[in-house]
């Protein structure tokens, strides 16, 4: 899978998981396996065979079902676009990916931000759904100079709630689409120039 690395800052002969094994899905499950907080480094056996959990004992790792999304935003680690571990499958999209936005999401989207993985990056898709049915809104942001390619539509859809739902683009940035759409109960201000 793109985007991981169990590579350790410090060296260590003896490393364990030590995070959450609370039932979680498949997905969920490789982004904690990937977070370094989650792992103990042990300076020699004894400390890794006393240390918890007990992997010698077979403690049960709880999958609950559930399929990983292609081009689902999750904003889970960030707000930054380029961050494979925002997205529902891991990965970031490329020009095939229709990409969706929704009120699930924990973060808005940022693409290009400073200090990230990209700063003014350039991020292409095959299409945006920016949707919401509740209260909580998902923001798509295109930083200063960044740019968004979204070969199909932009649809911009706020069908129940009271916040404002937007996409903002930042001095120099660039959103190239073939067409946009929107529609719902709040569309005010659902696309502007900062």
């Amino acid at each position: 899978m793109e985007c991981f690395s169990l590579a350790k800052a410090v060296s260590k002969d003896y490393y364990k998981y030590t995070g959450p094994r609370t039932a979680a899905t498949q997905r969920d499950w490789i982004i904690r396996i990937d977070n370094v907080s989650d792992w103990t480094a042990y300076d020699d056996c004894l400390g890794y065979n006393t240390g918890l959990p007990d992997w010698k004992k077979a403690p049960i790792l709880p999958i609950i079902a559930g399929a990983m999304v292609n081009g689902l935003w999750r904003g889970a680690v960030n707000t930054d676009w380029f961050e494979c571990k925002n997205w529902d499958d891991a990965r970031v999209p490329t020009a095939i990916t229709n990409v969706v936005i929704n009120q699930d999401a924990t973060r808005a989207c940022d693409i290009g931000i400073a200090g990230g993985i990209s700063p003014a990056g350039t991020a292409y898709c095959a299409s945006v759904l920016q949707t919401s049915n509740t209260a909580a809104v998902p923001y798509l942001i295109l930083r200063d100079n960044s740019v968004l390619n979204i070969y199909g539509r932009l649809k911009i859809q706020h069908t129940a709630g009271t916040g404002l739902l937007y996409t903002s683009l930042y001095p120099g940035a660039q959103l190239n689409v073939d067409s946009v759409n929107i529609s719902g109960s709040t569309p005010v201000r659902s696309l502007k120039r900062r």
